[in-house]
C-alpha cells in the first residue's frame, strides 16, 4: 500500500507541475514590454494583473516622475561567474553518480542485513498461518529497507525536478542570476547598516572631553581639592624593616619545613634554595622558578612568584596579559598536581618556547644568507627544516619535536619527562644516531645546520673517497681536511693527489647550499662540477676519475699546442682498447708531433690510476673507411727521475723517445720473421754535469752471425764479435736545400772486429773524411745510418756490413795489385793503378743494391781504358763471385794491350768486343788478317797450384781470311806459333801464342813485324818512321776504334774462363 501511495504521489506531482507551467508559458507570451510602446498616451492603461498598483497618471510610475522622462538605461549586468565554477556538474554526470550512490548504498544495506540473523518462523498448519511478526531483528530489517527506499525516492524525485528544470535551462539560469543579484544587494544593505552603526560606536571613543583647567590648577598647586570626595578608608599600618625581616624568616622556615618533611619534591626540583620568603627551584638549561607559601597549613598550596629562563635567546621577563595567564596556569597546575605539576607545566612551556625560538631563527636564516637553501615547515609543536633545497634528488631535513621521553622496552622507576628530539633524514632515510652535539642552553639553529651539513658532506666525501680507492686500487694519494671559515662554517675537502698534476684536485661540498666545488678551476673542473650538481644519481668516483683525466689532458693539450703538435681526431671506435692499453686505463688521446711523422705512427697517452702513460701507436685505415684504428701500441718506459707533470720539457723528451721507440719497433717487426735474435735494453748515459740527472737511451743488441750470414756456406766465419750494438741518436736536422717532408732518424751501429780483420782497411778509414763509417785502431767499427721514421733498415744495415766487407777485399786486392788507394769510403773508392802515367780509377758505389756501380777514369783524355770503360763498368755489376777482383785483373791485363806501340800505326784496327775479348785487324796495304785476343784462365805454371790469367792470341779462323792471305804469311805465322821466348814472356801453342800482361806488348810487336813484312816497302817505311818518331798522338785505333767501341758497347762481358 505504501508503494501504491508513493506512485500515486509521483503522478500527482507531475500533473500539478504541468498545470503550473501552462499559465506561465501563456503569461510569457502576453507579457507587456516597455520597449514595445504599449503605454501610448498620458492616462492610458495597460493590461493589469492581480496585485498591480495604480496611481494617478501613467501606470507603473510613482509620484514625482515625469511622464515624459526617458528610461534610465539597460539594467545592471548580472554576475554569472557561478556558471564557470568547477563545482558545476553536468546532468549526465549527476545521474551517473546518483545511480552509483544508490548501488553503493544498496550493497551496503544488503551486507548489513546479511549480518542480522532472523529467528525461523513457525511451521504453517495446513498451509494456513496468521502470525504477527514480532521479531525485533526482522522489524529492523524491514525498517532499514523502507528507509533506504524512501531516501532513494527522495533523491530521484529531486533528480526528476532538476531534469525538468534542465528543459528550460536558460530561464532557470536567468532566475539564478537574478536571485544572486538580489541576495548580494540585500547583503550589501545589511553590511552598510552594520558598518554605519559600528562607526558611530567607535566615534564615541574618539571624543575628547573638555579639560577642567580650574581643578587641574588646584590639584597642582595645593595637592588637594575640595570637590574630591572623601571615602574614609583607613590606611594600613606601616611595616617596619624588622617586622619584614621577621616575616621573611618565618616564611623561610615554613618553606624549609614543608619541603623537607611534608612535600614529595620531584627529582628535577632537588636543586633548590630558600631565601627572602621564597623557594627557588633550578632546572639546568631550562628555567629557575620562585614559589612561596602563605599559610602553615599543609593543605595550602604553593603559589607562583616569578620565573627566569636559563637559555638564550629568551625573554628577560613576562609582562602584561601573558604573565597573568601564565601565572594562573602555573597556580592551577600546582593546586592540582603539586610540584610535579608545576614542573610539567613549566617544562612543556620551555620546550615549546625553544621550538618557537628555532622557528624564529629559521625564518631569519631563510631571509638571510640561507635564502633559497632551506625550507621551514611548522606542524603544531614540530619544526621541520629542510636544507640543501637546491640539490636535485631526494630531500634532506632536520625534524625538531617533543617526545614523551619514555624508554622503549625498559622499566624505569622515575616518571618520563618530555624532551626535544632531533630526527635527521638524509635522502629521505632517517639517520640512526645523529651524533649532533646541540647546546640547548645557547640555542642557535645555524650552528645546528652547519654541524649537520658538515657531517653530511663528510659522509658524502668519505663515500666518494672509499669508492675512489676501490676504483684506483689505492694507487692514488688522498687526504681529507677541514677548512673552518670566519663564520664557523666547517668545509670538508677531499684532496686527490695525481702525479701528472702539480696541484691537488680538491673536491668540497659547500655547507650552506650543498653544491659541489672543485678546485683549482678549469674547463674540465667546471664541467664536472656542473654534472655533480645536476645529476643526483651520478657515480662520483668515476666522475672524479674522468675529471682527473680531463684536467690532465687539458694540461697536455695546452703544452702540445704550444709545440704545434696535432691531435688525431679521425679515430674510429675500437673494442680492443683494453688489450692495447691495459684494462686500468680511463681515457686516452693521440698526437702527432709534426707532419713529417706521416700517417702511420703517433704518440698516445693514457690516464690510469698509476698516472700518465705514454705510448707509440701504429695507425691504419679502418675496415669501413671511416677514420683510423690502432693496430699496435708500445708503452714508453720513462726513467724514475723524469718529471711526470706535463711540460714543454717532458713533451720534447717524449717526442725524442717516441722516435727511438718507433724505430726500434720497426726493426723488431723486421727481425722477428727473419729469426735473428735481438734484445732491447736501456743504458745509462752519464752527463758531464754532475748535478744533472742520469739519462737513459734505448739500445738494441743483434746477433752478428745471424745478421750477416745470408748463405749456407759452412766455411763462412763471422769477422766481428757478438753482438751488434744499435743506438738511436734522434732525428736528423734537415739541410737547407732538403725539401722532403719525411722525418729521418740517425742510428749508430757499433761492433768490434776480430783480431787481424780489416788491417789494411783500418789504415785508410782512419784517414777518411767519411762520417758514415769509422774504425778505431783497437778494431771498433762504427756505422752511421739515416732512415725514414718507422722504416725498417735491417736490409740497409746488412748491405752496409756487406759493403764494408767488400771494401776491405777491394783494398786488399788493390794492395796486392800494387795500386795506390787515394780515397776509401763506402760510397767512393779511388785508386791509381799506373803511377808512371798517373792513370786512376774512381768507383762510385750505389746506395741501392739494384743500381750499378759507376766508373770514372782519370785523366779522361789520355787514359787508355776510356775505350773500354763501359765494359769495365759492366764487369763490376756481373753476378760473378768476385767482381772487383775480376775488374782489377782486367784493368791490369788490358793496360799493356791498350798502350801497345804497334796499335798506334796506320792500317791496324783493334776492335773491342768485351773487356776480355779483342780483335786485331790489319787493313790494306797489309794483308787482311785478323787475330783474336782473349783472356783465359790457366793453371799457374810457376807455383804449380792455383790459376792465373793469360792472353790467348790466335788467328781468326774464317774461310775468307784463309784464302786471301799469302802462303808465305801463313807459313810465317805457323812458325811464330811454334816459337817460345820465356824472357819476352810468351810461348807458342802451335795455333797461337800465350802470354801474360808483361809479354802482350812484345807478342803483338812480333806479330806486327811478321804481318808488315808482306805489306810493301812504302807502307813499311811509313810505319817505321811513325814508330821511330812516335808521331801518333791519338789513342790506338783512332776514330775507327771509338766507333767500334760504341758499336760493341752492348756486347755482353765474356766471363774469364
Amino acid at each position: 500500500m505504501e508503494e501504491q501511495s508513493s506512485g500515486t504521489g509521483s503522478r500527482e506531482l507531475k500533473r500539478r507541475r504541468s498545470e503550473a507551467q501552462e499559465p506561465l508559458s501563456h503569461m510569457e507570451v502576453q507579457r507587456p514590454s516597455a520597449q514595445s510602446g504599449e503605454v501610448t498616451a498620458q492616462g492610458s492603461t495597460a493590461a493589469l494583473t492581480n496585485g498591480t498598483s495604480m496611481v494617478n497618471g501613467d501606470a507603473h510610475l510613482p509620484n514625482g516622475v515625469n511622464h515624459n522622462a526617458h528610461d534610465d538605461g539597460p539594467p545592471p549586468p548580472l554576475d554569472q561567474s557561478w556558471r564557470e565554477e568547477g563545482a558545476n556538474v553536468s546532468l549526465g554526470k549527476m545521474l551517473e553518480r546518483l545511480a552509483q550512490f544508490c548501488m553503493t548504498d544498496l550493497t551496503a544495506m544488503v551486507d548489513e542485513l546479511e549480518e542480522m540473523p532472523v529467528q525461523p518462523s513457525a511451521i504453517p498448519i495446513n498451509g494456513m498461518t496468521v502470525v504477527e511478526d514480532t521479531d525485533e531483528v526482522s522489524l529492523t530489517k524491514k525498517r532499514k529497507i523502507m528507509d533506504f527506499a524512501r531516501e532513494q525516492r527522495d533523491r530521484f524525485i529531486r533528480a526528476l525536478v532538476i531534469s525538468d528544470f534542465s528543459r528550460n535551462a536558460d530561464d532557470v539560469a536567468n532566475v539564478i542570476d537574478v536571485n544572486l543579484h538580489l541576495r548580494k544587494n540585500d547583503f550589501a544593505v545589511a553590511e552598510s547598516i552594520k558598518s554605519i552603526g559600528q562607526l558611530k560606536l567607535d566615534s564615541a571613543q574618539a571624543k575628547q572631553p573638555n579639560p577642567n583647567i580650574e581643578l587641574a590648577m588646584e590639584l597642582l598647586s595645593t595637592g588637594k581639592t575640595l570637590s574630591a570626595p572623601e571615602y574614609g578608608y583607613l590606611p594600613p599600618p606601616k611595616i617596619t624593616a624588622k617586622d619584614l625581616l621577621k616575616t621573611l624568616r618565618e616564611m623561610n622556615v615554613m618553606l624549609a619545613t614543608r619541603l623537607n618533611l611534608h612535600e614529595d619534591v620531584p627529582t628535577v626540583f632537588e636543586s633548590y634554595s630558600i631565601a627572602n620568603g621564597r623557594a627557588t627551584f633550578v632546572v639546568p638549561a631550562e628555567f629557575e622558578v620562585d614559589l612561596a607559601v602563605i599559610d602553615e597549613e599543609l593543605t595550602s598550596s604553593f603559589f607562583f612568584i616569578d620565573i627566569r629562563f636559563l637559555f638564550t635567546p629568551s625573554a628577560d621577563a613576562m609582562d602584561g596579559g601573558l604573565r597573568e595567564h601564565f601565572e594562573v596556569e602555573v597556580n592551577r597546575a600546582i593546586r592540582d598536581k603539586g610540584l610535579q605539576g608545576c614542573y610539567d607545566t613549566l617544562h612543556n612551556f620551555v620546550l615549546t618556547h625553544k621550538i618557537n625560538i628555532l622557528h624564529q631563527q629559521a625564518g631569519e636564516l631563510h631571509r638571510g644568507r640561507w635564502y633559497e637553501t632551506i625550507k621551514v615547515d611548522r606542524m603544531r609543536r614540530n619544526l621541520v627544516v629542510q636544507y640543501w633545497t637546491g640539490r636535485p634528488g631526494k630531500k634532506h631535513w632536520l625534524e625538531f619535536g617533543i617526545a614523551s621521553g619514555a624508554s622503549k622496552g625498559k622499566a624505569v622507576r622515575m616518571p618520563a619527562s618530555p624532551v626535544i628530539t632531533v630526527r635527521w633524514f638524509q635522502s629521505g632515510v632517517e639517520v640512526e644516531g645523529t651524533g649532533l652535539d646541540i647546546d640547548w642552553q645557547q640555542i642557535c639553529l645555524e650552528d645546528i645546520l652547519l654541524q649537520a651539513t658538515a657531517k653530511h658532506a663528510l659522509a658524502m666525501l668519505t663515500a666518494a673517497r672509499n669508492g675512489f680507492q676501490t676504483l684506483t686500487s689505492g694507487l692514488l694519494s688522498m687526504s681529507m681536511s677541514v677548512d673552518v671559515a670566519d663564520d664557523s662554517a666547517a668545509e670538508h675537502i677531499l684532496a686527490l693527489g695525481f702525479p701528472p698534476l702539480r696541484r691537488e684536485l680538491k673536491l668540497s661540498i659547500l655547507p650552506i647550499d650543498g653544491q659541489h666545488s672543485i678546485a683549482p678551476p678549469s674547463t674540465a673542473a667546471a664541467h664536472a662540477q656542473q654534472r655533480l650538481n645536476e645529476e643526483p644519481t651520478i657515480d662520483v668516483p668515476r666522475r672524479l676519475a674522468s675529471t682527473l683525466s680531463a684536467v690532465t689532458f687539458e694540461t697536455v693539450h695546452r703544452e702540445a699546442t704550444n709545440l704545434k703538435w696535432t691531435q688525431v681526431t679521425d679515430l674510429a671506435r675500437q673494442t680492443n682498447l683494453n688489450a692495447l692499453f691495459g684494462s686500468d686505463h680511463w681515457q686516452w688521446r693521440a698526437y702527432v708531433p709534426n707532419t713529417s711523422w706521416g700517417t702511420d705512427w703517433a704518440i698516445a697517452l693514457t690516464v690510469s690510476p698509476a698516472g700518465l702513460k705514454w705510448w707509440t701507436v701504429q695507425l691504419q685505415a679502418a675496415s669501413d673507411g671511416n677514420g683510423r684504428t690502432v693496430t699496435m701500441a708500445h708503452e714508453m718506459s720513462m726513467s724514475a727521475d723524469t718529471d711526470r707533470v706535463p711540460s714543454r720539457k717532458l713533451l720534447l723528451q717524449v717526442a725524442r723517445q717516441a722516435v727511438a721507440q718507433v724505430s726500434f719497433t720497426a726493426i723488431s717487426l723486421q727481425l722477428q720473421p727473419m729469426q735473428i735474435p735481438f734484445r732491447l735494453e736501456k743504458q745509462k748515459l752519464m752527463s758531464s754535469d754532475p748535478s744533472s740527472a742520469t739519462q737513459r737511451r734505448m739500445v738494441m743488441f743483434i746477433q752478428f752471425s745471424k745478421l750477416v750470414k745470408r748463405s749456407q756456406e759452412k766455411k763462412w766465419k763471422p769477422w766481428a764479435l757478438e753482438p751488434v750494438r744499435v743506438t738511436h741518436h734522434g732525428a736528423e736536422r734537415k739541410a737547407s736545400d732538403d725539401t722532403s717532408t719525411t722525418l729521418r732518424c740517425r742510428h749508430d751501429v757499433r761492433l768490434v772486429l776480430k783480431e787481424g780483420i780489416f788491417t789494411r782497411l783500418r789504415q785508410h778509414l782512419s784517414r777518411s773524411r767519411d762520417r758514415s763509417i769509422s774504425i778505431s785502431a783497437s778494431g771498433a767499427l762504427a756505422i752511421r745510418l739515416s732512415t725514414p721514421l718507422g722504416a725498417p733498415f735491417i736490409d740497409q744495415l746488412q748491405d752496409r756490413l756487406a759493403s764494408i766487407y767488400r771494401l776491405d777485399r777491394c783494398v786488399s786486392i788493390l794492395h796486392n795489385a800494387q795500386a795506390r788507394c787515394d780515397t776509401v769510403s763506402l760510397s767512393v773508392l779511388s785508386f791509381t793503378y799506373n803511377s808512371s802515367s798517373h792513370y786512376s780509377a774512381h768507383l762510385a758505389f750505389p746506395s741501392n743494391p739494384t743500381q750499378r756501380t759507376r766508373l770514372r777514369l782519370e785523366p779522361p783524355e789520355s787514359n787508355p781504358h776510356a775505350r773500354i770503360r763501359i765494359h769495365l763498368e759492366n764487369s763490376l755489376s756481373t753476378a760473378h763471385s768476385q767482381p772487383f777482383e775480376q775488374f782489377i785483373a782486367l784493368l791490369l791485363l788490358t793496360l799493356p794491350l791498350l798502350t801497345a806501340p804497334c796499335l798506334t800505326s796506320r792500317g791496324v784496327l783493334l776492335q773491342i768486343r768485351s773487356a776480355s775479348w779483342y780483335s786485331l785487324k790489319y787493313l790494306a796495304p797489309f794483308p787482311a788478317v785478323t787475330f783474336t785476343l782473349r783472356i783465359r784462365v790457366k793453371p799457374n805454371s810457376s807455383t804449380g797450384s792455383g790459376q792465373e790469367l793469360k792472353w790467348h792470341i790466335e788467328q781468326e779462323r774464317t774461310k775468307v781470311n784463309a784464302e786471301s792471305l799469302p802462303t808465305e804469311l801463313i807459313a810465317s805465322l805457323r812458325e811464330l806459333w811454334k816459337t817460345s821466348d820465356p824472357q819476352v814472356g810468351y810461348s807458342g801453342l802451335g795455333n797461337g801464342l800465350v802470354t801474360d800482361a808483361k809479354g802482350i806488348s812484345k807478342a803483338l810487336a812480333k806479330i806486327d813485324s811478321v804481318v808488315r813484312g808482306f805489306g810493301g816497302a812504302e807502307m813499311a817505311a811509313t810505319v817505321k818512321s811513325e814508330v821511330r818518331t812516335g808521331s801518333a798522338g791519338a789513342p790506338a785505333g783512332g776514330e775507327a776504334t771509338v766507333k767500334n767501341e760504341r758499336k760493341d758497347a752492348k756486347v755482353d762481358v765474356i766471363a774469364i774462363d
